[in-house]
């Protein structure tokens, strides 16, 4: 029925009420994924879990029209609701928008392919993400006999923020000052005021949790690898729940590591300067416990935090590579989710 249709013609709108049927059939995401396994047509975990049921479909249907399956779909749910009047209703309102073909008309879709498995995504939602992450990070800095340490942070909870286990270590071997350790949220170049800067100390019992890093991290081709006690964080505990203004990112629900994604973003704060994100691509092979990639970071970047291609949360950024400055040939950080699981077996 929907096979021969040329969906590339649809406009928005059109595509909105395509979606929209989709929904008034299906009605929740158990019921899509089913029908999406059965037929062999995806999987709604392939999408963000916080998306609502109408975006989610409207993204399928989008992915699906570019993959050129998006007949082949509404065929098959036609097949799986053969009554619904909703169906047949679509049918006729994409029949009338269907114009006489002319020779030569559909050059530009013979132009366009997909070149990765990587998907469309909205940019509102994109936005949205790294907004609120964004004013998550925190530039950390305290002085030390040397000068000024200085990295990145980013919260975890109202009164907890998670960054790397190396950007503590002044204060760990005595050459710096809980007490003189300063976080600044806000410090971000904006068209708001400077007002909504907020810097933010430690309690006394400030170190919840920790790990050092790995030997394997400060030298070149190193044949030993990091363990998993050697994953470089420090959870730091806050004196005010900072967190319940500005949200924060839940170990509980943080993605695994891509197999293999697309591109990666870190939000960080370069050398204590104001907040910044650089994009890269991964660096294969992978190491155990790490997590590589050619995004650019420099001194006061350890610790920041690193989306995937879909601007959610997988890694605290912590290192690079030996080499440099010389060659440098990757950057690196920690899966959030082994960290999640080092603090969990912590407290139990």
């Amino acid at each position: 029925m929907f096979e021969g249709f040329n969906f590339v013609v649809l406009n928005g709108t059109q595509l909105a009420t395509v979606s929209e049927t989709i929904v008034l059939v299906v009605r929740n995401r158990q019921d899509l994924s089913f029908f999406l396994r059965k037929n062999d047509l995806g999987d709604v975990e392939e999408f963000p879990a916080d998306l609502r049921l109408s975006h989610l479909v409207f993204e399928l249907v989008l992915e699906s029209r570019a993959r050129g399956r998006l007949g082949r779909l509404l065929d098959r749910l036609q097949a799986e609701y053969p009554d619904s009047p909703y169906i047949a209703a679509l049918a006729q309102r994409l029949e009338a928008l269907q114009p006489s073909p002319v020779p030569g008309q559909d050059v530009d879709r013979n132009l366009q392919w997909l070149i990765t498995k990587g998907k469309f995504q909205s940019p509102l939602v994109l936005a949205d993400r790294i907004v609120a992450a964004s004013s998550q990070v925190c530039r950390i800095q305290y002085p030390v006999p040397a000068g000024m340490a200085q990295g990145t942070g980013f919260l975890v909870g109202e009164d907890l923020v998670l960054t790397a286990g190396h950007v503590m270590d002044g204060v760990l071997q005595g050459r710096g000052q809980s007490s003189q350790v300063q976080l600044t949220f806000g410090f971000v170049e904006s068209s708001a005021s400077r007002a909504e800067l907020r810097n933010v100390h430690l309690t006394s019992d400030w170190c919840v949790a920790h790990q050092p890093h790995s030997a394997a991290d400060l030298t070149a081709d190193n044949p030993a690898v990091p363990t998993a006690t050697e994953l470089d964080f420090a959870l730091l505990r806050l004196a005010e729940p900072v967190g319940k203004e500005r949200g924060w990112v839940s170990l509980n629900n943080v993605q695994p590591q891509p197999a293999a994604p697309e591109l990666l973003t870190v939000l960080q704060h370069p050398q204590g300067q104001m907040l910044s994100l650089a994009f890269g691509a991964p660096v294969t092979p992978a190491v155990p416990h790490r997590l590589r990639y050619r995004a650019n970071t420099l001194k006061g970047s350890s610790g920041g935090l690193v989306l995937d291609e879909q601007m959610m949360p997988i890694a605290l950024h912590h290192a690079g590579d030996p080499e440099g400055p010389l060659r440098p040939r990757y950057n690196q950080g920690i899966p959030l989710i082994e960290i999640a699981q080092a603090i969990e077996a912590g407290h139990q």
